[in-house]
């Protein structure tokens, strides 16, 4: 069974300004005077979500209410510091949520939907592993793919985040057997290099890099990439 681990931020869908717009977004609707730009408030997503100390697992965030809880105090915090009170530190905390959730906010990246259909269609699995909030099911299903993903392995439920070892390990050992694995994403930490040290073939797409098994600047050059890494992998084992 061929399977793709597909990555989703930056890779198969973006929303606009990522966290930094989801907070920027909640302050100005609190203060719409309010000089703030996407440079301002990134300071303030640089820490405390769980990818930021990815070498620790986190199994005690085992609810999207812990998890929620645990990266609200990044928003009071910044909240505070643009001069807003208590009160409506805590309210800026529930929009940037909603913000972030908001399907309207993310869009498919250029050809997403058109490769998963393809590669469906020609017997591959498509499995989406990410670094990303409990919600990440619900934000595929109102982008419309969720008819061409097989299963969404998200490490705000694994307890992990990619590149931590453990991640890949966990999504294998779930996965049907016997198995033919290939993970594909834009960022060399977490996709490729979590790849390669999981022993996994990988496709870099969006730049290029002599780390990656192969490197497509556009989707739409992934099912080629895929299908001749595939043919390589077979050759090397027979």
């Amino acid at each position: 069974m061929r399977i793709i681990l597909w990555d989703f931020d930056g890779t198969l869908a973006t929303r606009d300004g990522m966290w930094g717009g989801a907070l920027r977004d909640a302050l100005l609707a609190c203060n719409s005077d309010l000089e703030c730009e996407l440079q301002d408030v990134r300071p303030f997503i640089m820490q405390r979500f769980p990818w930021h100390d990815w070498h620790s697992p986190h199994y005690d965030l085992d609810s999207s209410e812990k998890w929620w809880n645990h990266v609200f105090p990044l928003f009071r915090t910044a909240a505070k510091a643009f001069g807003f009170d208590d009160a409506t530190a805590e309210h800026i905390t529930i929009i940037t949520k909603a913000n972030f959730l908001n399907i309207e906010a993310w869009e498919l990246a250029p050809g997403a939907q058109e490769v998963l259909e393809t590669l469906k269609t020609s017997g591959w699995r498509n499995v989406i592993t990410s670094n990303h909030v409990p919600e990440l099911p619900e934000i595929v299903e109102g982008l419309g793919i969720a008819p061409y993903i097989d299963d969404i392995f998200c490490s705000a439920h694994l307890g992990v985040e990619k590149p931590n070892p453990a991640f890949f390990q966990l999504v294998l050992d779930r996965l049907p057997r016997p198995h033919d694995a290939y993970v594909v994403g834009d960022n060399l930490n977490a996709d490729i290099g979590g790849a390669r040290d999981a022993n996994l073939p990988c496709v870099l797409v969006g730049q290029t890099h002599p780390t990656a098994d192969a490197s497509a600047l556009t989707l739409r050059e992934v099912p080629a990439l895929l299908e001749s890494l595939a043919e390589k992998r077979t050759s090397e084992r027979s």
